[in-house]
This record gives C-alpha cells, sequence and structure tokens, in this order.
C-alpha cells in the first residue's frame, strides 16, 4: 500500500525533473462507461406524497416510470441531471395492474434519451447496473447481478440494492443500455430486487403508440356489481373473497364491489365482519366520489362505513382485506334515519339550563324499533328523543359507553320526531350522532 505522503513526494520528484511523458491514462470501469452513457438521462420525479424517479425514452421529453411512482397525480415534477425542474403530464398508465406509467414534459426537442437495449438477453449471474434517485440522492448509482427470472410475473430479480426512491429507474446491461424498470424490493430483506424487462416496457409502449391506455386506473374499476335495494330495511349478505376476484393493482388484494340505493339524500352504514381476515372497506358515491373508508389499522375482525351524499341515491362499497387475504365474510348495509356530524362552539348561546343543546328531526313509523347513538370525544353528550307534539317518549336515561350514549326505543305512532343533543356545563366540542 503506498501513503498519501509517498505519493505527493513522488509527484514532487517527477516534477522536479521535469518530465514532459504524461502518465497513461486510467481505463474507464465498466461502471463508469454505463453512468457516463445512462445518466443524463435518469430524471427524479417529485409528486404531491413522495419521490421517485424516471427515465427519459426520446428527445421530445417522454419519461419511462412507474405507476404507483405517480399516484393518483397527473402533473408531476420532473428533475433533470443538468439541474432543471420541469413540469410534466401523466398520459397513459399500464392496464391490468402492470407498474408503468409515461409522462410527457412540453416542448422539448433536445433531451438526452437512454438507449433501449434492442436484442436482450437475461441470465442469472449476469451483471447489471441500476441509475435512480433512492431517499432524493440523484442520479445514484448501483450494481449487481442478474438472481433469477420470475417468468410468471414477467420480473427481473436482481442483487442491485434498491431504496426508496429508486421506483421507475433504470436497470442497464454492461453497454449501458436500459433492459428494465425498477420497481420493487422484496420487504425485510437486502440484495432482492424486482425490475419491469424491456420486453413488456416495449409492449407497453406498442400500446400507448396504438391508443390502447388510459390515464386512470382506479382501485374498484374492475369486476362485476352486486346491487341490492335498501330504501325501507337493512340487508345483510354472506359471500367470499377469492383468487377468482379482481386484484387491487395497488396491493395484490381481492376486493369484491357492491351497489347499493336508498331514498336520496339518505345517508347508509355498511359493516363488514370476517374470522378469516381483516377487513377494509371503501365507500362512493354513484360519480366513485370517496365518502368514507376503514383501513382497519387496529387490525379488528370488523370494518364500517358511513356515507351521506344529498346528490345521490346510490353508494358503492368495496369490501377488501387491509392486506392481502381470502376467506368468507358477511356485511350489512343499514339506511339511517338520522346522521350528523357536528359540534358545539364556545360562542354558542346556552339554554336555560346552562347546557349547549341542538335538535334534529326524523321521520318514523308506528311500531318501529330506533337505536339513538351519540358519541363525543369531547364531552359526555345527553340524548333525548320527543314525539311530534314535543312530549318525551321515554324517561328512561340512556345507557352510557364511555364518551357516548346509547338509547332504544320504540316509535308510538307515524310522524316527525325531535332529537335532541346536550353537552352538559356549556363544554365546546364535536359530537358523532346516529339513528338507526
Amino acid at each position: 500500500m503506498v501513503s498519501l505522503h509517498t505519493s505527493l513526494y513522488r509527484t514532487t520528484v517527477f516534477l522536479s525533473l521535469g518530465l514532459l511523458t504524461a502518465l497513461p491514462a486510467r481505463a474507464a470501469t465498466e461502471g463508469e462507461q454505463v453512468y457516463d452513457k445512462a445518466s443524463p438521462a435518469v430524471v427524479s420525479i417529485d409528486v404531491s406524497d413522495g419521490q421517485g424517479s424516471g427515465v427519459l425514452i426520446r428527445p421530445d421529453g417522454l419519461v419511462l416510470t412507474n405507476a404507483h411512482v405517480v399516484g393518483d397525480d397527473r402533473t408531476v415534477t420532473v428533475g433533470l441531471k443538468d439541474g432543471r425542474s420541469l413540469k410534466g403530464n401523466v398520459i397513459a398508465l399500464g392496464g391490468q395492474c402492470l407498474d408503468l406509467a409515461l409522462v410527457q414534459l412540453p416542448s422539448q426537442t433536445q433531451l438526452p434519451a437512454i438507449t433501449l437495449s434492442q436484442n436482450p438477453t437475461f441470465h442469472p449471474g449476469q451483471s447489471v447496473f441500476a441509475i435512480g434517485n433512492p431517499r432524493g440522492f440523484a442520479g445514484s448509482l448501483t450494481q449487481g447481478i442478474i438472481s433469477r427470472i420470475d417468468n410468471e410475473k414477467q420480473l427481473i430479480q436482481s442483487s442491485v440494492p434498491l431504496n426508496p426512491g429508486n421506483s421507475g429507474g433504470a436497470l442497464l446491461n454492461p453497454a449501458g443500455e436500459l433492459i428494465g424498470i425498477n420497481t420493487k424490493i422484496a420487504s425485510n430483506s437486502q440484495g432482492i430486487s424486482f425490475s419491469i424487462p424491456i420486453t413488456t416496457v416495449n409492449q407497453f409502449l406498442s400500446d400507448h403508440s396504438s391508443g390502447k391506455l388510459k390515464t386512470q386506473r382506479p382501485f374498484g374499476d374492475q369486476g362485476k356489481v352486486s346491487r341490492y335495494n335498501v330504501s325501507d330495511r337493512p340487508i345483510s349478505i354472506e359471500s367470499t373473497l377469492s383468487k377468482d376476484d379482481p386484484i387491487n393493482c395497488n396491493d395484490g388484494s381481492f376486493y369484491d364491489r357492491y351497489e347499493f340505493t336508498t331514498v336520496p339524500g339518505k345517508a347508509l352504514m355498511v359493516r363488514m365482519e370476517s374470522k378469516d381476515f381483516q377487513p377494509y372497506l371503501v365507500m362512493m358515491d354513484d360519480r366513485s366520489k370517496p365518502l368514507d373508508s376503514d383501513e382497519n389499522k387496529k387490525q379488528r375482525d370488523y370494518a364500517l362505513v358511513i356515507g351521506q351524499s344529498k346528490e345521490t341515491k346510490t353508494y358503492r362499497v368495496l369490501v377488501n382485506s387491509r392486506v392481502p387475504s381470502s376467506g368468507k365474510y358477511q356485511i350489512k348495509a343499514t339506511p339511517l334515519l338520522l346522521y350528523r356530524v357536528e359540534g358545539f362552539e364556545p360562542t354558542d348561546a346556552p339554554t336555560p339550563s346552562g347546557n349547549f343543546e341542538r335538535s334534529f328531526s326524523f321521520e318514523g313509523d308506528q311500531g318501529q324499533q330506533v337505536r339513538m347513538y351519540v358519541y363525543s370525544s369531547d364531552f359526555v353528550p345527553k340524548i333525548l328523543i320527543k314525539d311530534s307534539q314535543g312530549q318525551p317518549l321515554t324517561k328512561q336515561a340512556p345507557q352510557q359507553e364511555g364518551s357516548g350514549s346509547v338509547l332504544d326505543i320504540k316509535l308510538p305512532d307515524k310522524g316527525r320526531y325531535t332529537v335532541t343533543v346536550a353537552a352538559p356545563a356549556r363544554k365546546p366540542g364535536k359530537f358523532f350522532l346516529m339513528a338507526e
């Protein structure tokens, strides 16, 4: 080993002797050659909730990346190697859960483009390189080998070290040619990375050229829809999630689709239970606008969603699992007589008794069994129900459940009933009221 001091000394001797012959140039390593050739075409991509990578594949600013990198954004910020940041439009997404997307940078003609491998070969042991934007470090190069080819999932498995932010970046052969797009790593593992091969990329680009691709790929747009009318009464359904159901492209889980029709403007509650997996529910209106979701982060054996829209009478519900699973489940869809999420402010006027109060009404039928539920994390709420004459229906005290109250009652007549929510001692805060 030559020390730094010795190296400086020898350099001084060479200079003092006036040697005019240049030292032989060091040959560029394979990695340096790959980096010099390909890195100008690798870009960073900033979206609303994170960062990723992309690859310029044409001088006119066409960028190839992963669909999960752009997510739901349709405009992204693309960072070039020369330091410029340009706005780009998402113009295509891969179909059938293919994790590819195209971004177009407007008004560009001379951007550096990567070379696509024309005769790709993939063999275990073959050297490969990755360039991307891991953890925000743009233009980072890593090296590894192809470990195996997953023909079933159409993926290249390699030992190239990848980190969050590498998604959408380039997988390159020793010639600096693009042979894949880096897409994911094995969880809780090191040295197990996956890339979409150039053969799949080429088919994706061909589908784009022929106009077969879309710019939207929402969760829940595949599979048959089971439709039910719940205008008058609840309905209970038993079914199964299985590999024959549509797949959620985000995580590979299965899902079923339902539509429940009720009276326009009436709220709907859907509860799902399963002993085989952890339920996950999503509720939307008839235009697929999200209304509520229960991701079940507490890992319960049930999930519950409630939605209310004045513009719709049909609610779309996606039945899913918190993690990819299959098994039996039960759901119950219940039209609600009353549903409110409101609150008291310190500036609200109190009643003569010194409480904050707010009243709501609903229509009921004779003999109808009704359960009232009010909850608040800010105060202990009270509820009182009165008939159309203003008379309390019962003097029975509501059941206390933590910071909530429950009141079960049988309606004596058909008509309009009033429900009053009270916050004792003028305590402000939000509350949730429901009647079923």
